[in-house]
């Protein structure tokens, strides 16, 4: 995998951290200077729960020091102190001046850490690291990488019916189904007729990183019921004479949703 695209990656995997960030503290975006100062103001547990939702508060600071890593990397390979050395023998490796790689760990570790904050921008103004560097670049959630994992057709969404494509991104939601004896045949017709990213784009889109929780009330047929960020409730019901678009997608579905938690 070529830099530029291990780049594109690991600006998608900060960029779903900051949004995170973004939703919890009320902000439209976030970046890596907002982080701090966040931290700073003592909101970390605040920022750091939704990540770890089942750990203490006592517990999630510490844990932050994971996704803020990261960021970390973003950073520093904004501010061209690090990036990736290609390997012949495996896949490239994330790599900087001597001692740079564990000084990011360093840094987020103190970041974390009681009244660390400070010594933490000060450590990466000592590495060349511009904190301002690390931003958020796109605020919808990313649909790259998206497959097809399950579908279930003529299911109500908030009563209202459609065919439900389950990707490993999200949920796409196809508006006016049809005839529930055809559901099978139309939903694979549509999933071969363009890529799975294109039908979260053409379809309403429910991202997972949208949503906080999700509770499977019945198992068959399924119901399950989701809490979005900031809210909002999605109920889902599979009828009883509702195709799947092959065996085992109820099941996929439900395991997914048992995920999200």
């Amino acid at each position: 995998m070529t830099a530029a695209a291990l780049g594109a990656a690991l600006q998608r995997d900060a960029d779903a951290i900051f949004r995170m960030v973004a939703r919890t503290s009320g902000r439209p975006e976030a970046g890596l200077a907002d982080v701090f100062d966040l931290i700073a103001a003592g909101r970390l547990a605040e920022i750091a729960q939704p990540f770890f939702p089942t750990a203490t508060r006592r517990e999630v600071g510490e844990l932050f020091g994971g996704p803020l890593n990261t960021v970390l990397r973003l950073a520093a390979v904004q501010s061209g102190v690090a990036g990736w050395r290609h390997l012949w023998s495996g896949p490239a490796e994330f790599a900087g001046a001597e001692g740079v790689v564990p000084a990011l760990e360093e840094v987020a570790r103190l970041a974390v850490s009681p009244g660390g904050v400070g010594k933490a921008r000060a450590e990466l103004e000592r590495l060349g690291v511009d904190a301002g560097r690390a931003t958020q670049a796109e605020r919808a959630p990313s649909t790259f990488g998206s497959a097809v994992l399950a579908g279930l057709a003529n299911v109500r969404v908030d009563g209202t019916e459609y065919d439900l494509i389950v990707l490993n991104t999200g949920l796409v939601l196809v508006a006016g189904p049809g005839s529930a004896g055809e559901g099978r045949q139309r939903m694979r017709r549509l999933v071969e007729s363009a890529p799975a990213a294109k039908l979260a784009e053409w379809y309403r889109f429910l991202s997972y990183e949208e949503i906080a929780a999700a509770k499977v009330t019945t198992e068959t047929p399924l119901r399950a019921d989701l809490t979005l960020h900031g809210g909002a409730t999605v109920s889902i019901e599979q009828g009883w004479t509702g195709e799947e678009i092959d065996k085992g997608s109820r099941e996929r579905l439900a395991r997914v949703l048992a995920e999200i938690g």
